[in-house]
Parts: C-alpha cells; structure tokens; sequence
C-alpha cells in the first residue's frame, strides 16, 4: 500500500511536472508571438511616418499651388481692370456693341451700302 501511495505521487508529480513544462512552451510562444508583433508594429510606425511625410509634402504642394493661383487671378483682375479703363477712355460711341446680332449685320449693311454709294 505505501508503494501505490508512492506510484500516485510519483505520477502526480509527472503531472505537474507535464503541465509545467507545457506552460513553459506556451510562455516561449507567448514571447515569441508579442516579438513577433512588436516586430510588425515597428514597421507600421515607420510606415506611417513615411505616409505622414508624404502627406505633408503633399499639402505643401497644394497650398505652394494655391499661391500661385491666387497670384494668377489678382494679376488677371489687374489686367482686366486696366483693359476696361484702357478700352473705356479709347471706345468710339459704337451702338453696335449695344445691340444684337441682327442689328449688327444691319448696320454693318448699312455702312457698306453707304460705302458702295460713295464709290459711285
């Protein structure tokens, strides 16, 4: 009888013994696995960063773009205000500008009746 006790203890001890070492396995994998991830999220990191660069260097292309559209359309409004002034102060009292297309082709008529009519 004490050598059944014994053999119970003994396999309860492999048991433990077992399971122990089985824990062990799964604390290797464990670390394994979180350097495995740590690994991976390194490498996102540094991923990120670099979208994060290009990002940046995108916006500074879109408002270096910006810029010199802006620049663009106030030397355009520039321009323009100088082509009214300009063609204000040399524009000949013309009504055909005034009128439509019909009026037009009938002053333009007109005036080349009144051409011909010289000629003769």
């Amino acid at each position: 009888m004490a050598y059944q006790n014994i053999s119970k203890k003994e396999v309860e001890i492999e048991d433990i013994a077992n399971e122990i070492s089985r824990v062990k396995i799964d604390n290797l994998n464990t670390l394994n696995q979180n350097g495995y991830l740590q690994e991976k999220l390194q490498q996102l990191i540094v991923e990120l960063k670099k979208k994060e660069q290009e990002v940046s260097a995108e916006e500074r292309e879109i408002k270096k773009t910006h810029l010199q559209i802006e620049q663009k359309q106030l030397a355009v409004d520039r321009l323009n205000r100088q082509y009214a002034e300009l063609t204000k102060d040399g524009q000949e009292d013309d009504k055909d500008k005034e009128n439509g297309p019909l009026e037009n082709e009938l002053a333009s008529i007109r005036k080349q009746i009144i051409e011909q009519a010289d000629l003769i």
